[in-house]
C-alpha cells in the first residue's frame, strides 16, 4: 500500500540525496526505504525487529536484517552509510543510547 502522505516520510525523502547510502533502523513495512531505493537510486539496508514487518519489507523489495537493535549493530562498519534513519522507534528501545551511539559510528564522516 502506498502512503506517501506521511509528513515525516516526505521530510526525510526531501533530505536524502540521490545515489547515497541509507540505513533505515526500525523500517516497519519498508515503505520509506523502498521509495528511496526506487525513486532516488539509494543503496539501502534496513533493520527491523518484528519478523512480520521484516517479511513485509522484504516483499516490498527492501533488504532487511531482522534483529533487536538494543544489542547494538556490530554488523555495520564505521562510516558505512551516508544516512541513518531512526523514526518512531527510539521510544520503543530499552537501550536507546546504545543505538544512538551506534548510529553515529555507522554514519560516514561529513
Amino acid at each position: 500500500m502506498e502512503r506517501h502522505n506521511r509528513w515525516d516520510h516526505r521530510l526525510i525523502y526531501k533530505l536524502v540525496e540521490p545515489g547515497s547510502s541509507v540505513l533505515d533502523l526500525g523500517c516497519g513495512s519498508g515503505e520509506l526505504l523502498a521509495r528511496l531505493v526506487n525513486e532516488k537510486n539509494v543503496c539501502g539496508q534496513a533493520v527491523e525487529a518484528d519478523p512480520e514487518k521484516a517479511a513485509e519489507a522484504i516483499c516490498s523489495g527492501v533488504a532487511v536484517y531482522q534483529k533487536d537493535m538494543d544489542r547494538g549493530l556490530p554488523e555495520f562498519k564505521n562510516g558505512a552509510f551516508d544516512y541513518v534513519i531512526l523514526e518512531k522507534t527510539l521510544q520503543l528501545l530499552f537501550r536507546p543510547m546504545v543505538v544512538m551511539e551506534e548510529m553515529l559510528r555507522i554514519l560516514s564522516a561529513p
